[in-house]
């Protein structure tokens, strides 16, 4: 999941709010079960360029 949002926010493609509220509760649900920290990080980081 994550990697593909990567990708789609990488091609600059116009997401509608709609989809990003989707994506972020999406990137939300992920993070919080991830325990490697690097990994969270780098949700969040995917979280704020969106």
């Amino acid at each position: 999941m994550g990697i593909e949002v990567k990708s789609i926010t990488a091609k600059g493609i116009t997401i509608s709010p709609k989809t990003k509220a989707f994506i972020d509760e999406k990137l939300d649900a992920v993070g919080k079960r991830l325990p490697d920290l690097e990994q969270a990080s780098l949700v969040f980081k995917l979280r704020t360029h969106t």
